[in-house]
């Protein structure tokens, strides 16, 4: 693996000088100058080295593999959905389509190699469509795809630094899909300044449902999609776009509620959560949560707004229509997304167990106010103010490109990969089967017994639901011959040791080093 991850960086290396440098012109100051095509190519090297370190690192969150379950216990017979009375609770909260895009992860043959699948799957759908709409909307101008590669290096390591974007970008988790099929939704309709025919209208289409069906915090994007269409292209093209919608949005909507029923899936994805308290008083939550998101939102917010006051002046001075505006500058249709979906991200993160990988919205926002620099960067959008974006762009782009530099750190770890919990609970089960309960390491015994058990975060988040989880109910998914209780040190909770009150005697295992293991009080 170190020597494929050595390769691959040389590779991309030089794809990326060959690109930079094969396209730049000399007069074009400071895009002309060759350090900084050779500054850009080491950028994308460290935003590389950044993006494997966060593999190495991910199968020692539990998180990550407790989010994978579920859908890995797909090809082991499981139901994806279980109603209150039955089946193993699982964390699965969200849409189908998430643990769908994550069935690939069934192709490795230990946990390890499960989470770097998903892992690999998410940084995939988060930084991809990012670098697609970074390199559709870059004017043919000199140096372009210097510029763009330049936004795409400050947009990838602003998310990687701000708190809330980390975890989408970094977590297997539901954003991911929701994220990335959300943006690429909106790169279809920005491939080209030409009116959008039939086939983008219902590409598009298909990836705002799909968006929507991975989390539901993606809900607004249809409108905002929509609002954008009708002030830039009309009534007509936002009629076909709504029909477009309604004809994807049933076919999907039809064919997962087929596949997966109804009926189970609205208790977890609907029921469960809107059961769920807010995590303070309603006012005071909703204050904390606006106070929370406004330091990155007034950052990126900032810059779009000097983007949009700039280059709207110009094109009112040419008195040009805002349809026209708003078709030259694809980054406003970004931008349009981020408003719409600010009141779903409070909404989400405000109710319990919501976290500030709930504020979606600043995931567009930070891919706008990249593409706004990029724009800001050409003397046709900034006039003689061109070289101070240019350099604010290029600034701004090894700020956050250094700031995730620590991310590094974890490289070391790559030769000893296999050295997780993940894997060590894998180990345990297959040599003791059902001897141990792993609340939050189900995807180890999954793979090493063929049996989904309990997820303890999944039945916290029924019981903040008001939802008690019977006995009977409860001992149904939990190991046959249960002898030991299993969390690793760094586990978020032990809620279910309260559930298994003789578990109570603390024992060492030297098959689970530094794991709190807990016994029967008489064996």
């Amino acid at each position: 693996m170190v020597l494929v991850a050595a390769i691959l960086a040389l590779v991309l290396t030089v794809l990326a000088v060959r690109t930079v440098w094969g396209t730049r012109v000399p007069d074009d100051r400071p895009w002309g100058s060759g350090w900084v095509a050779v500054l850009v190519s080491v950028m994308l090297l460290a935003l590389y080295l950044t993006l494997l370190s966060v593999v190495v690192q991910s199968p020692q969150d539990d998180w990550n593999a407790t989010r994978l379950a579920p859908s890995v216990s797909l090809t082991y017979g499981y139901e994806l959905y279980y109603g209150p009375s039955k089946g193993p609770i699982t964390v699965m909260m969200y849409g189908p389509v998430d643990a769908l895009v994550y069935l690939p992860s069934v192709f490795a043959g230990s946990p390890t190699g499960a989470v770097v699948i998903a892992e690999l799957i998410t940084i995939l759908l988060v930084f991809f469509p990012i670098l697609l709409i970074h390199l559709q909307t870059a004017p043919n101008g000199p140096n372009g795809k210097t510029r763009a590669l330049a936004g795409f290096c400050m947009a990838s390591g602003a998310l990687l630094v701000t708190k809330g974007t980390v975890l989408m970008a970094t977590a297997v988790h539901a954003d991911a899909p929701a994220l990335g099929f959300g943006l690429l939704s909106c790169a279809v309709l920005a491939a080209s300044d030409e009116e959008p025919g039939w086939w983008r209208l219902f590409l598009s289409a298909s990836l705002s449902v799909l968006s929507i069906w991975a989390k539901q915090v993606e809900a607004p994007l249809i409108l905002a999609i929509g609002t954008y269409l009708a002030l830039a292209y009309g009534l007509r093209i936002t009629l076909r776009y709504a029909l477009c919608t309604l004809v994807m949005g049933s076919f999907f909507s039809t064919l997962l509620i087929t596949w997966f029923g109804w009926t189970d899936m609205y208790f977890n994805m609907f029921a469960v959560p809107a059961s769920h308290p807010w995590f303070g008083p309603a006012g005071y939550a909703l204050a904390m949560s606006v106070l929370e998101m406004a330091p990155p939102f007034v950052l990126f917010g900032s810059i779009v707004a000097a983007g949009i006051l700039i280059t709207f002046g110009r094109w009112s001075e040419h008195r040009s229509s805002l349809g026209e505006w708003l078709r030259c500058r694809k980054w406003t249709l970004i931008v349009l997304v981020a408003l719409f979906l600010v009141p779903t991200s409070l909404l989400g993160r405000v109710k319990w167990g919501g976290w500030l990988n709930a504020y979606h919205t600043l995931y567009y926002l930070i891919c706008a106010a990249s593409l706004v620099l990029v724009d800001l960067s050409y003397p046709e959008a900034a006039k003689r103010y061109h070289r101070v974006f240019s350099w604010a762009l290029i600034l701004s782009a090894i700020l956050f490109i250094g700031l995730t530099l620590p991310f590094t750190g974890h490289l070391e770890k790559i030769t000893g990969i296999k050295d997780n919990p993940q894997e060590q609970a894998y180990r345990f089960a297959l040599k003791y089967p059902g001897e141990a309960f792993f609340p939050w390491n189900t995807l180890s015994t999954l793979m090493a017994e063929g049996n989904l058990y309990h997820q303890e975060p999944g039945i916290d988040h029924r019981e903040a639901a008001g939802l008690k989880t019977p006995e009977k109910l409860l001992l149904a998914h939990v190991p046959s011959h249960m002898k030991y209780l299993a969390y690793q040190r760094s586990r978020a909770t032990e809620s279910l040791r309260d559930r298994f009150p003789e578990f109570d005697r603390k024992v060492t295992l030297d098959e689970l080093p530094g794991w709190i293991v807990y016994a029967r009080s008489s064996p």
